[in-house]
């Protein structure tokens, strides 16, 4: 702990010096909020519970939402240094964490091709909500439960690449780009949304951040493990149509040996996703995600293996300072194979949201959400009704910073 507090530490002097006295090569958002919270939940999923919201009906009224500091530093015309770092007043863990911590090179295109790398820590390109500082969604308070179990286990600790095609160089307003990553340390990815289902919350795991495990009582989680020595790829495709269209397919997989097993089992994980922003015009957004792909731990006879399916539809309206937005989840995960009850931790539900936010300048922001998740969970048998439906309320003051 002394260890990760001192790399927090100075992740964040890092910057607050650089604040003080970089001037120009630094580029630095900030934000912290606070909220209004009423929520009908028995004992959340980042409790160790199996509700699928982030506030239960033991932590309403005011509470702390979320803090964060997004930096990038340009280190020379091609290369910069980025980080962000998150904290939240959830009471467990670590009180700050670092999401993200990585360079990026872009040198400058070539015959109407552009090369672009990271290294580092990062979250691969796969949201089209999470598109504010520091990983943060944008239209609605609480992302969906795709992004959300993204925030929960997902990252890349290692290295992509980036090849684009740059339509303008034959008149074309639009680009196609092919990117390729290799990482390890996320061999526990799939072990979060297999035990406690799918859920709905804007709590991001960091680099020395845990989750409460659901399946056994006051089990800590560290989702950045290597078990088993074998990095994971993802692979994708991306076409940009003007300004209007972004379409991303991707294929990844964790390559995790389900067998592998160091303070705990890796996961073998792997799922394509196909993902479409369409910005109709000035006031009007869509947004559809599709998730489907699979998990498995432990070997067999005695492994156990999910098939995960989601998906959701946003519509979202921009009125001056206004923003309202529209969303409808379905999501499952069908618990085929295990050796002492299949089907026992089978999820299969959907959920509606509706949030509206207000820009007051580029200070103060406020917004108000409406969620509720329609699930039924076997594992909540043993103390409720599988079935549960879950209504989460929030009015949101956020004050926001840049220098």
């Amino acid at each position: 702990m002394v260890t990760r507090t001192i790399i927090i530490a100075g992740v964040l002097a890092f910057i607050g010096i650089h604040c003080a006295y970089a001037g120009e090569p630094l580029d630095v958002n900030a934000g912290v909020d606070v909220r209004i919270v009423s929520s009908n939940s028995d004992d959340s999923s980042l409790r160790g519970g199996y509700g699928s919201t982030r506030f239960d009906n033991d932590h309403e009224g005011l509470r702390a939402g979320s803090a964060y500091v997004s930096a990038r530093y340009r280190l020379d015309d091609t290369l910069t240094l980025n980080g962000d770092a998150l904290g939240y007043g959830d009471g467990h863990g670590s009180a700050v964490d670092v999401t993200q911590l990585y360079l990026n090179w872009r040198p400058f295109p070539a015959g109407g091709i552009r090369f672009s790398s990271k290294v580092g820590l990062f979250y691969p390109e796969f949201s089209m909500e999470n598109r504010g500082h520091a990983w943060t969604p944008v239209y609605t308070i609480t992302p969906s439960a795709i992004n959300s179990w993204y925030g929960e286990e997902l990252h890349a600790l290692g290295a992509e690449a980036n090849i684009k095609w740059l339509g303008a160089s034959v008149g074309y307003q639009g680009d196609v780009a092919f990117l390729a990553g290799v990482y390890g340390w996320n061999d526990p990815l799939g072990v979060a949304v297999a035990f406690h289902g799918w859920n709905f919350h804007d709590r991001q795991t960091g680099l020395f951040n845990y989750l409460l495990s659901s399946a056994s009582p006051g089990k800590h989680i560290h989702e950045m493990r290597e078990i088993d020595g074998r990095p994971g790829f993802y692979a994708g495709l991306q076409w940009h149509h003007g300004d209007r269209l972004d379409v991303r397919l991707y294929r990844y997989d964790n390559r995790a040996d389900p067998a592998a097993f160091h303070g705990g089992y890796a996961w073998l994980t792997r799922f394509n996703t196909l993902d479409v922003r369409w910005e109709v015009n000035e006031q009007w957004t869509a947004i559809a995600q599709w998730l489907r792909g699979e998990t498995f731990v432990r070997p067999q006879p005695a492994g156990s293996a999910w098939n995960m399916d989601a998906w959701f539809v946003l519509l979202s309206r921009q009125m001056n300072s206004w923003r309202l937005s529209l969303r409808r989840d379905e999501f499952s995960n069908d618990q085929f194979r295990s050796a002492s009850a299949p089907h026992a931790y089978d999820d299969k539900g959907s959920a509606w949201t509706f949030a509206v936010i207000k820009d007051f300048n580029s200070q103060w922001q406020a917004a108000a959400e409406w969620l509720r998740v329609d699930s039924t969970f076997p594992p909540r048998s043993y103390d409720a009704d599988p079935r549960q439906i879950d209504q989460q309320w929030q009015l949101l003051l956020r004050y926001k910073w840049h220098h």
